[in-house]
């Protein structure tokens, strides 16, 4: 006979976990669950249903509020990094009311955007990878857009090259549609904010 004890909290969060995958499979069947708080979500192929994308984030939000009571932030990008970096505006500024999507936004404010976003604010840039890109006068993601994709190859690797291409469009980084581990349900503290960035079907504001 064996005793298993889980920490009182781990029970929660996988409950809370199953219940917003749930939720999103509603909407599409293609989720990623990231981690425990964040998921990705593939829009493909619902442009006749869902002509402009910020409506689907707006429904996703009220209907995980009104299901678990949970904060929610949705970003939308052609590419993972690029609905990650929306993701991160929406939860940066209050004028988006939780959803921010790069398809619907005018060329010129989405470059704004960039020009005031640090490099580091970039998913997988660290804050050595920072430092380096900010000796070279990269300093923000506008900057690491306009670079030339064979420098950032040759003087950072193939994976800061393909950063770069997820970040002007071309999609690098395919959907895995697998749930989140369970050693990141274990360790993760809280729900505090809950993280959907969402795949869209096309973007032509990131046409290279």
């Amino acid at each position: 006979m064996a005793l298993l004890r889980f920490h009182p909290t781990y029970t929660l969060y996988g409950d809370m976990s199953d219940q917003v995958m749930t939720i999103l499979r509603d909407f599409r069947p293609h989720v990623e669950g990231y981690s425990i708080d964040e998921y990705f979500l593939g829009l493909h192929g619902l442009a006749n249903f869902w002509p402009i994308p910020m409506g689907i984030g707006h429904k996703i939000c009220h209907r995980i509020r009104q299901w678990t009571s949970l904060p929610v932030c949705v970003g939308f990008g052609a590419t993972k990094t690029l609905a990650k970096l929306a993701n991160h505006i929406a939860k940066k500024q209050p004028t988006f009311n939780g959803v921010c999507g790069f398809s619907t936004m005018p060329h010129e404010q989405f470059e704004a955007w960039l020009s005031n976003i640090e490099v580091g604010e970039v998913w997988g840039i660290g804050r050595q990878l920072s430092q380096h890109l900010n000796a070279t006068g990269i300093t923000t993601v506008k900057a690491l857009c306009d670079t030339q994709p064979f420098w950032l190859r040759a003087g950072f690797g193939v994976v800061m090259g393909r950063l770069g291409d997820e970040l002007r469009g071309v999609s690098c980084l395919a959907l895995e549609e697998i749930s989140a581990p369970k050693e990141q349900i274990i360790s993760s503290r809280s729900f505090d904010n809950l993280f959907i960035t969402c795949l869209s079907s096309a973007n032509p504001l990131l046409v290279i």
